[in-house]
Parts: structure tokens; sequence; C-alpha cells
């Protein structure tokens, strides 16, 4: 049985099975290795780092929180515009999560890639609005 809509199951089941997550979970809080799965994602982690370092993940978890975030704003606003308060109360609270993980990976990745500390934010973020419009 699929979930409705946009309302994925928080407690694991099958989906958390099929991607690996909930046995991953697992082996985490047993300090056992991962298999499956959540092994291959492993391996493509370690693969980035050796190729990249840190800063590497680190922007690719900013730029993937903050998308999702993004689409969470649009989907507010979209909500809103339609006069529907389930759902902007629904993606309020979605996006103000998201904003906050984005923030602090922005953080992280400002303080990896130039010693600084949250001042940095703004610079790596006009950085890549500079990437985009260059791009």
């Amino acid at each position: 049985m699929k979930p409705k809509g946009d309302q994925p199951r928080n407690s694991g089941g099958q989906y958390g099975e099929t991607i690996g997550g909930t046995g991953a979970i697992r082996k985490l809080q047993h300090d056992q290795p991962l298999t499956g799965l959540a092994a291959q994602a492993e391996i493509e982690v370690e693969s980035l780092l050796d190729a990249g370092g840190i800063p590497e993940i680190l922007k690719r978890n900013a730029i993937r929180v903050q998308a999702v975030a993004d689409l969470f704003y649009g989907a507010l606003i979209t909500a809103a515009q339609e006069g529907n308060i389930d759902k902007v109360a629904q993606y309020a609270q979605r996006y103000g999560w998201l904003s906050g993980c984005a923030l602090r990976a922005w953080q992280a990745l400002g303080v990896e890639t130039k010693g600084n500390s949250a001042a940095t934010v703004l610079d790596v973020m006009r950085s890549l609005a500079k990437e985009g419009e260059n791009g």
C-alpha cells in the first residue's frame, strides 16, 4: 500500500526497508557494518569524499536541502494563493524545518571552506547565484 499524496510513512515499514533506511539505522545503532543499498550509498559517499573532500559533501548536502526547501516554499505560496490553509500550515512547517537545515548546511560549508563563521553563508549563497547567472 502506497502512502497517500505527499504523506510518506515516517515509521519505516516497507518503504524504509525498500530504500534500506530502516535496516541501516539498526546497523548504526548496533555498530554493525552497513549492508545492501546502504552499503552501496556508503561507497558512493567514500568516493565523493576521496574526490572532493568534506567541502564537496557539505556542498552537495546544502544544495540538496536548499532545493527541497525551495520546492516546499513554492508549494506554500501556491496553497496560500488558493486559500488552502491546511496545506499552508503543512508546507510552512516543512519549509521552516528544511530552511533551518539548509542554513546549517551552508554555515558548515562556509566554515569548512573559508574558516569563517555564519557570515560566510552570504558569501557562499552569492557565489552560487553568480554561478547560476554565468552557467
